[in-house]
């Protein structure tokens, strides 16, 4: 095949170019899933067993339960988003102190791109035709300067959802743990037997897990205007 390969489908750099393609989908996809079951009862965590995003968190303490999802499904708007923010600021670790987290990102899938843009990065607010000052983009208030990342693998087209989003803080909150000696080789090549039998190895591996711990640092809504008791 090598020999007569006119379009180079086996030409080493392109096999590994491939390999390349399939761990960073791989990676993506499974990141991506935190988010996309992250209100999925079926989906838990060895914390406190409930889905990452949930109204009914407990606490070490026995304390009243905290929540880091909405509980009506709050679609992206000005004004949600400025109530997502206070409800992270406001959070509580498990002895009932405040936890100080400050919003950082405002993740979102492609549909939500634009508003999300509008929200965050237009010089006045974009719900109101009055020219009211955007305090979600002053660099001198402590809650704005969010920054908006747009991940594709959040929407439909990946299996995720069109109207969720989701704010996370500058505390690394969700983990992506290899095991040692496994992270991402790709293109690995064994030529041992090509001059013998004019086969070429092409070999890629990684190990990792995925998972959460505390989810307080992160804030989802479902964006659909759906109840989330979960």
């Amino acid at each position: 095949m090598i020999a007569f390969d006119k379009a180079g489908v086996a030409d080493k750099g392109t096999i590994g170019r491939d390999m390349a393609i399939s761990f960073t989908e791989t990676i993506e996809r499974h990141a991506a899933s935190w988010f996309i079951n992250g209100f999925n009862t079926s989906y838990t965590s060895y914390s406190d067993g409930k889905p990452l995003f949930s109204t009914l968190h407990t606490r070490v303490d026995g304390g009243a339960a905290f929540s880091n999802a909405s509980s009506t499904g709050l679609a992206l708007t000005h004004d949600n988003l400025a109530a997502a923010i206070q409800l992270m600021s406001e959070t509580l670790d498990d002895r009932g102190n405040m936890v100080m987290i400050k919003p950082k990102y405002l993740l979102v899938p492609p549909a939500l791109e634009t508003q999300a843009l509008e929200i965050v990065k237009s010089s006045g607010r974009s719900d109101t035709a009055d020219n009211v000052s955007n305090v979600m983009g002053m660099r001198e208030y402590t809650g704005g300067m969010i920054n908006v990342v747009v991940w594709p693998y959040l929407g439909s087209a990946a299996g995720g959802s069109d109207t969720a989003w989701f704010l996370l803080s500058d505390t690394k909150v969700l983990k992506w743990y290899w095991v040692e000696g496994f992270k991402p080789q790709i293109g690995l090549t064994d030529t041992t037997d090509q001059n013998k039998t004019g086969q070429i190895a092409f070999a890629g591996k990684m190990m990792r897990a995925m998972g959460w711990g505390n989810p307080r640092g992160i804030w989802g809504s479902k964006g659909d205007g759906a109840a989330n008791a979960s």
